[in-house]
């Protein structure tokens, strides 16, 4: 052993241990002074990037529970808000069915009921003005989507959600009709005869017995509809008129009425006019039927065409074929021949989507709409091929700050993360039907039928569909208003329950278990750091006093100098 008075190599070693054992001590002071196990990239360089990549997607996530209850919050706002609509809607149509009781009340009554009819109109249109969250309009229209390029097969079109591309400008739905919607009909015509309206249905002079000239007969049938049951009964010299005049007598019990059409129709007699009569169902769909049933035989026999659907002067139709749907003649009692409507069957881009009627209510991820196809669409446009009809652009939704309302829900800049939201005017002078022909059923009879629909605001006083002008139009148009008012609450609640309100709890479970994993990686044990302290601690004192005894081992050279 050698002894040496200008290096000491043992001290120099025992201060560098104590110089590492202190540093040690400070990290863990560090760590248990501010709680966390990384507070330098330093400690852990590929934690550190893991823990900011979390705490970055956790605030992100936070954000989103924010939006996501905003977005809950505007809705309930505008729900809560027609909701008061709707209650003021079943009002008025209260007082549109208490002034169709015209037989026992005077004008004075009447005009009463259309003072609280004009207060309720003007109570709804106060409060699609002024329902507001913050400063965004949400009843007014203001908040509805901006649809250009909109086809003329579309009568009334609400469009609830849209999904769009990133950085598109717009979004077009394309569409073909693959079936159309259809009533239910029956075609008549008498057999070997014409067909004009003043043809004779049953031979024979009107009332007059079959020794006199007529033939006795006197033929009943029993017409069956959606809405009810009536007979009618036809003498002796009836004509084609006098069959539809009587069934149309009866249309607000049966729900069909019968109306002529200037065409030809295969298998069956025409006069010189050209023209054929026809039952129709005064709805679409497969829930819209007629039954014709005759309830007394005769010699004069009255020939049935079956069809499932009725294009004339023309224009095709799916399954033209009026073999396979049934030609009858019907001569004995007992005989009954029926037909139901059809529904519209849509093709929005590459999904095959089925209505009722001509409604169609389209449920993609991509699209959330309640479309009305107009009941003439079908001879508006040229036939693609025997089983596509109008393929095309249905409508263009803009994709701009004024058009929907976006919702951020989630942390990221995918289209999957947003929802963008339509809420549609209800106004009065946007709720309601447009203006159509009913028991219109062919282009010759552009101008013929009934008008029927309009907007709630023609129902104010002076009004086409005041109570006094047109009660029973304006019944129709209020259960229109009041279906689209409650589609639209359908709609919003239906993202509020099933859209905005689960993708909260859901953010919530994904920013406890991101919390977790980054607590993992950058928050401080205790228990062990508290462990690894105390042996730092010790380890320290004993590198102190193993320095101290080194720095006394050149004292012993003095005891060799004597």
């Amino acid at each position: 052993m050698g002894l040496r008075i200008n290096t000491n190599s043992a001290a120099m070693s025992a201060l560098r241990q104590l110089n590492i054992v202190d540093g040690k001590q400070q990290k863990n002071m560090q760590r248990l002074s501010s709680g966390l196990r990384i507070n330098s990239a330093a400690d852990d360089p590929s934690g550190l990037v893991i823990s900011e990549q979390l705490r970055a997607q956790t605030a992100s996530l936070k954000a989103a529970v924010r939006n996501s209850e905003f977005a809950s919050n505007l809705i309930g706002t505008a729900e809560a808000a027609l909701n008061e609509v709707s209650s003021l809607l079943v009002g008025i149509r209260e007082s549109v069915v208490f002034a169709l009781n015209g037989g026992s009340l005077t004008s004075e009554q009447i005009a009463a009921e259309q003072a609280s009819v004009d207060q309720a109109l003007n109570a709804i249109d106060r409060i699609a003005a002024a329902t507001r969250f913050g400063s965004k309009s949400l009843l007014d229209g203001s908040s509805a989507f901006k649809i250009t390029n909109k086809s003329s097969a579309i009568d009334g079109l609400a469009v609830n959600n849209v999904q769009f591309a990133n950085n598109a400008s717009s979004v077009s739905f394309t569409f073909g009709v693959t079936q159309i919607a259809s009533r239910a009909v029956i075609r008549l015509a008498s057999t070997g005869g014409s067909v004009a309206a003043t043809s004779r249905l049953i031979s024979g002079s009107p009332g007059l017995p079959a020794s006199s000239g007529g033939t006795g007969d006197v033929i009943k049938f029993r017409i069956t509809g959606n809405l009810g049951v009536a007979e009618i009964s036809l003498a002796s010299g009836s004509t084609f008129q006098d069959f539809m005049d009587q069934v149309n007598a009866n249309t607000s019990a049966t729900g069909v009425y019968a109306s002529a059409t200037n065409s030809s129709v295969s298998g069956m007699s025409t006069g010189g006019s050209g023209a054929s009569f026809a039952l129709f169902s005064t709805g679409y769909g497969s829930d819209q039927s007629i039954s014709l049933e005759r309830l007394t035989a005769s010699s004069s026999s009255l020939k049935i065409v079956v069809t499932d659907s009725f294009i004339t002067g023309g224009y095709n139709k799916v399954n033209n074929d009026f073999t396979t749907d049934g030609t009858s003649t019907m001569s004995a009692a007992g005989q009954i021949i029926s037909d139901s409507g059809t529904d519209i069957v849509v093709r929005v881009g590459s999904t095959p989507v089925t209505g009722n009627g001509n409604k169609v209510s389209v449920n993609l991820p991509t699209l959330q709409a309640d479309i009305t196809f107009s009941q003439r669409y079908q001879y508006l446009g040229q036939v693609e091929s025997s089983t596509n009809f109008l393929s095309g652009t249905l409508f263009k939704v803009a994709n701009t700050s004024n058009s929907g309302l976006s919702f951020q829900l989630s942390e990221s800049a995918l289209p999957s993360d947003r929802i963008t939201v339509g809420i549609n005017s209800i106004r009065t002078a946007d709720l309601g039907l447009e203006v159509s022909r009913e028991n219109d059923d062919s282009t010759a009879n552009a101008n013929s039928g009934t008008l029927e629909g309009g907007f709630l605001s023609s129902l104010r006083t002076g009004g086409d569909n005041d109570l006094s002008a047109n009660p029973q139009n304006a019944l129709g148009i209020i259960d229109a208003a009041i279906s689209q008012v409650s589609a639209t609450r359908a709609a919003l609640g239906s993202l509020q329950s099933n859209t905005i309100d689960p993708n909260i709890d859901s953010l919530n479970v994904a920013i406890e278990n991101l919390s977790a994993t980054e607590s993992s990686i950058r928050d401080l044990d205790f228990a062990s750091e508290t462990t690894d302290f105390v042996r730092s601690q010790i380890l320290f004192q004993a590198a102190v006093s193993t320095l101290a005894s080194a720095n006394l081992a050149p004292q012993a050279v003095l005891s060799l100098l004597g």
